[in-house]
């Protein structure tokens, strides 16, 4: 069976719980950038909606590839604030089964497996954006672990290496879905976030949002 794991990774870390810590250290601040983005983008989009039709509608348009709103139909629509607005349209570009090309596709997952070659244990990341994968290489949380078998190896590598990660990747080939033989984490999500504020006391502070907004 071909092996194919081109943007394999390997935690510099031996245990899984302290490189999950890091991991969320690394990428959450930066997730947490990229929505407050998206939340100002949300926020300016809608006050144009009156006043210049035409802009409101390309941002509508940049958020979701043309897709409708997902807020449309929510019952306290009037009431959610940017922010909770912006967790929205990640969750719908999670859903959407064709690539939008939406700016706004930043949510991630990394998966850590174990090494089957008794080393460090491995990662992946799916993310439609490169910026969480280049932050786990910058800040050495991981080093690139690669392995293919339809291509030559990479020069600066030997024999045993090469087939080291042979051995490390063998287990996560066939028809398994990557997350369920690992570790998964991803950013907070919406219902993180409502269920954080208390329920009823979120729609307070959303209310509150609005009011200012």
């Amino acid at each position: 069976m071909s092996v194919k794991i081109y943007y394999g990774l390997r935690a510099t870390a031996p245990s899984p719980w302290r490189i999950a810590e890091q991991v969320r250290e690394a990428l959450y601040p930066l997730f947490a950038e990229k929505i407050q983005q998206l939340a100002e983008v949300i926020k300016h989009m809608e006050a144009t909606k009156e006043g210049n039709p035409e802009e409101y509608k390309r941002l509508k348009s940049s958020l979701l590839g043309g897709e409708k709103l997902p807020w449309r139909n929510h019952p306290r629509r009037q009431y959610l604030p940017p922010l909770y607005k912006a967790f929205m349209v990640v969750e719908a570009l999670r859903e959407i089964e064709v690539h939008t090309f939406s700016p706004f596709d930043f949510w991630f997952e990394v998966l850590l497996f174990e090494n089957r070659a008794g080393g460090n244990p491995l990662l992946m990341i799916y993310s439609e954006d490169g910026a969480y994968r280049a932050r786990l290489l910058e800040a050495g949380i991981a080093e690139e672990y690669g392995y293919w078998d339809n291509a030559d190896p990479e020069e600066d590598l030997s024999e045993a290496e090469w087939e080291e990660r042979k051995l490390a990747w063998s287990g996560l080939t066939g028809n398994w879905a990557p997350n369920s033989l690992g570790l998964a984490i991803s950013p907070p999500s919406r219902i993180d976030v409502e269920v954080s504020r208390h329920h009823e006391d979120y729609w307070k502070f959303a209310q509150e949002e609005a009011a200012r907004a």
